[in-house]
């Protein structure tokens, strides 16, 4: 009968089981350690950059902090930490990695071996490592590993593709497997037999398996009862465990039997930490900067990040503007001294544009002009007098527009803090009665106030500025469109309109205002459709660079005696339809004429671009014309005086006209 299961083999399996769980915790090392080396990278980047923290919070576990900056992503920093004591044998070392500022002013890797001194770790062709790469870009963290196969810690510098041996153990050797006892009866002798090598040879332990068999008698008294062996384990006082029976050692050769294989050597100390940063190696106690202290030693301070803000208000709202322009203060950070001053700027970002100015210790955009006015110093101390000048530019931003204002402050070390506060457009426009002009700042501010007080009296209206406002149905306008119409309509004397900035007459823009007498529009590019429609008051209209005519733009114009377009090129259906006195149309550089856009019964001269330009042409262009009494000029050099018989499928072919020239264009 064998027992080999009779013995108590709780210490192997505890011993295995240990061995076990400090191999998962030096995997589980390299992991954590591993990302420690990319938030160690992660804050000499920050401080190459010169940037701030702005928080230090707690993990909720307790194990460390997650740091917070004004430009770099948050990382996550562990503690530095003591770990377990490996339980048998010589320790083995885990490599420490860390970073050291060089003579060259850059930081590099290190890696540091048991109690030997850091040094620098180096590349496949002997090169040291910079921490970050130039501009803080295209680095690589070394990583850490224990090869399976040889049990050896192993460094990459290259992103895990090639690994190079440290010649450092990760963990002490295995011990050699314990043998378990097994016992029987010899059914030669009837004693008990032990076997400490898996049953190829036998002990006799000197117990009787049974007792022997009683003399036969009346009443034969019983045989001695036999009796099994007690195996068990007991601690010795070299710190090791035997086996036992019955209570005592089990001998074999002379030698107690242990109970496990002899042990291997000391598994490795636990690693201190995560193998980069120090135990407590976070200082969070200075007001002007955050402390980091690796694992080799090496100490690493960022400044801490000390708000300013743009306005002394106590709140961040967006700021209205209300004015042509504004001195903004800027309230800089507590303590500022002049030390700490490089340079100032400021920039207004705006949808499609970026306008910026900077103003150092020694504009003007599209959309605004921006001005820092910088701080004056005493004694080294700020007078906390620094201030941005906004300014929005004429027509560029309509009320209600949203603009970014961003003031950057540049410290003596090239540092950068920066506050933002939104700016809203308001309602911004100035009357000058003695230039009888509204300078519209912002779209929308318009008002007939503003224009009364312009006019002032007289028959002169200029405008600077482009004026907000769309046709949204059957001439029904909005915004500074309707403000203008809405007064023009309601005068009672004529009216000069000069409108300088506008690029676009919207359709209606100006329908029927009948004491308009004459408008400019120096810039304007297009003409809306019925846009002068029903102005029977207007005589004179200048367009030097509009290139199109909407549909019934000068409907109606009864006043209306010569128009000259230098510049368009397409002229819509009706656009002088009832134009009863207009006798002069000039459009030397037109190439497409809608239907009826000649409708002019007082039309005396006519002058068009070449004639194989024009196309098309428009049915009943000139209907209403007498055509008999008007003088027809085109623009080539084919027209011979009096012919009508040259420009096939042109409307004109067939009429009689008074004359029929050239003229240079």
């Amino acid at each position: 009968m064998l027992c080999a299961g009779c013995y108590d083999d709780t210490q192997l399996k505890t011993d295995i089981a240990d061995l076990q769980s400090r191999v998962t915790a030096i995997e589980n090392w390299c992991t954590t350690a591993n990302s420690q080396i990319s938030a160690l990278q992660s804050l000499v980047q920050a401080l190459e950059e010169k940037d701030y923290v702005t928080g230090v919070a707690p993990l909720a576990d307790g194990t460390g902090y997650t740091i917070s900056f004004t430009k770099s992503k948050p990382v996550t920093i562990k503690h530095g930490e003591k770990g377990d004591k490996g339980d048998k044998g010589d320790d083995a070392i885990a490599p420490v990695i860390g970073v050291a500022l060089d003579t060259d002013g850059n930081y590099y890797w290190t890696v540091k071996i048991g109690a030997a001194d850091p040094v620098w770790m180096l590349d496949a062709d002997g090169n040291k490592i910079r921490t970050t790469g130039d501009n803080g870009k295209d680095a690589v963290s070394p990583q850490v590993r224990i090869n399976s196969a040889t049990n050896m810690w192993e460094i990459s510098v290259d992103g895990g593709v090639s690994w190079v041996s440290t010649g450092v153990a990760a963990t002490g050797a295995a011990g050699a497997a314990g043998v378990s006892p097994q016992v029987r009866i010899n059914s030669a002798t009837n004693t008990w037999e032990i076997s400490v090598d898996g049953g190829v040879s036998w002990t006799g332990t000197g117990v009787a398996a049974t007792g022997a068999t009683g003399a036969a008698g009346k009443d034969g008294k019983d045989g001695k009862d036999g009796s099994s062996p007690v195996v068990s384990v007991k601690l010795f006082t070299d710190g090791n465990y035997y086996w036992t029976i019955n209570g005592e050692w089990l001998i074999v050769d002379g030698n107690f039997v242990p109970a496990t294989g002899p042990q291997g050597q000391r598994g490795a100390t636990g690693p201190k930490g995560d193998a980069v940063f120090a135990a407590n190696g976070i200082d969070n106690t200075n007001a002007d900067y955050v402390g980091f202290t690796l694992a080799n030693g090496t100490k690493i301070q960022l400044p801490r990040y000390k708000p300013f803000k743009i306005g002394n208000d106590a709140v961040n709202d967006a700021i209205t503007l209300t004015a042509a322009d504004i001195t903004v203060p800027l309230k800089l950070p507590s303590g500022f001294v002049e030390s700490d001053y490089s340079s100032i700027m400021a920039r207004m970002i705006t949808k499609n544009t970026t306008d910026s100015d900077i103003k150092t210790k020694a504009g003007v955009g599209p959309a605004w002009e921006v001005t820092v006015n910088k701080p004056t110093f005493t004694a080294g101390v700020c007078n906390d007098n620094a201030s941005v000048n906004i300014k929005p530019i004429m027509g560029q931003l309509a009320v209600g527009d949203n603009s970014m204002l961003e003031v950057s402050l540049i410290d003596a070390d090239g540092g950068k803090i920066t506050a933002s506060r939104v700016i809203t457009a308001g309602p911004i426009a100035t009357a000058d009665p003695t230039n009888h002009t509204v300078n519209v700042i912002t779209r929308g501010s318009l008002t007939s106030s503003l224009i009364d007080d312009a006019v002032s009296g007289s028959n002169t209206l200029i405008i600077n500025g482009l004026l907000s406002g769309e046709n949204t149905a059957n001439i029904a306008i909005t915004g500074d469109w309707n403000v203008l119409r809405t007064f023009i309509q309601a005068r009672t004397a004529n009216i000069d309109l000069t409108l300088n900035n506008v690029e676009n007459v919207i359709g209606g823009a100006l329908h029927n205002c009948q004491k308009l007498a004459s408008v400019s529009l120096p810039n304007a590019v297009s003409v809306g459709w019925t846009a002068f429609g029903g102005c029977s008051q207007l005589a004179t209209v200048d367009l030097p660079n509009a290139t199109s005519v909407g549909n019934w733009a000068f409907y109606g114009c009864t006043h209306l005696t010569t128009i000259d377009l230098p510049n368009v090129v397409s002229v819509n259906s009706l656009a002088f339809e009832e134009c009863t006195q207009l006798t002069t149309v000039s459009l030397p550089k037109v190439t497409s004429v809608g239907e009826g856009a000649f409708s002019c019964t007082a039309l005396t001269t006519l002058k068009l671009a070449a004639s194989s330009a024009i196309n098309p042409f428009g049915s009943n262009v000139f209907l209403g014309v007498t055509t008999g009494s008007c003088d027809l000029y085109i623009g080539t050099a084919e027209i011979a005086a009096q012919s009508v018989t040259l420009g096939n499928n042109q409307p004109w072919r067939s009429k009689t006209w008074k004359s029929i020239s050239q003229y240079s264009l």
